[in-house]
This record gives C-alpha cells, structure tokens and sequence, in this order.
C-alpha cells in the first residue's frame, strides 16, 4: 500500500469513528461538532485522491468553522453526568488527531516533490486544529465533572 493509499484509509478511519460518536450523542451541538468533523475528514480523502491522481489540490475546510462553532455552542448548556460518561471517546478522537499530526508531519518533512511536501504540511495543520477542538471540548467537560462532583459534594 503506498502512503497515499495509507492516508486515505487513516483518514476513512477517522471518518468513521467521528461518525459513530455523531450517532451515539444525544446533545446537537456534540451531534454537529462530530459530524462536522467527519465532513472534515471525508474532505482530507478527497485532497489526498486530488493528489495521487495528479489534479489540483484545493482545501476548502469550511466544516472545522462549523465544528469550532457547535462547541462554543455547548458553553453554558446544561450537560448532565450521563452525557459526560458518553465523552471518554474523546480521548481515542483525540488519540487519532495525535497519530494524523504525528504521520502528517513525518509525511511532510520526506516528501518527494514540493507539492507533496505542501499538501502533507497542511493536512498537518488540518488536524491540529480537530486537535484543539477536541481538546477544548474535553478540558470543557473535566471542568463540568468537577463542577458537578463539587456540587453533589457540598449538598
């Protein structure tokens, strides 16, 4: 499998788990966070073929502003502990991100051509900004837990 075919499959992976979180969650801000982030990801697939087929790459990552926006909308929002317990899968979401950066960057900096060497440099980009999505919204929820741990604790 050469590392294009490698990078569509890692990135279909991704895709898919996004997916199954989309599907699991009951809140729409989390619900279009992780869908958003799957559309994100379908578009690296698409970039990636763009490239092994030798046409022009274009990035066009309007859903990452769709993510960023549904998670800002979580703010303020009552989440309850059972929501809470669903979101550990944040953690292998942001373990993918992590792996994505690590192969990405590793891609860019041994890339054959310039082009290559752009494309991988800026896929890197991509998924450190679902990095730092993820991030936030799992720092967001520790907050929440120990907010409600203080709560039932102090009544």
């Amino acid at each position: 499998m050469n590392i294009l075919d490698f990078a569509m499959e890692f990135e279909s992976k991704s895709r898919e788990y996004y997916q199954q979180l989309a599907n699991e969650v009951e809140i729409k801000e989390l619900k279009d966070l992780f869908n958003s982030l799957a559309e994100d990801e379908l578009r690296h697939i698409e970039v990636i073929r763009d490239m092994k087929e030798g046409s022009k790459v274009e990035f066009a990552s309007k859903h990452l502003g769709e993510a960023n926006d549904a998670f800002y909308e979580l703010l303020g929002k009552e989440v309850t502990p059972q929501y809470l317990t669903k979101l550990i899968a944040l953690d292998k979401a942001l373990a993918f991100e992590d792996e994505s950066m690590a192969f990405y960057k590793e891609k860019s900096e041994s890339a054959a051509t310039a082009t290559e060497r752009l494309v991988f440099f800026r896929l890197y980009f991509e998924e450190k900004k679902h990095y730092e999505v993820l991030n936030r919204l799992i720092e967001y929820t520790t907050y929440l837990e120990t907010s409600l741990e203080t709560a039932e604790f102090q009544n």
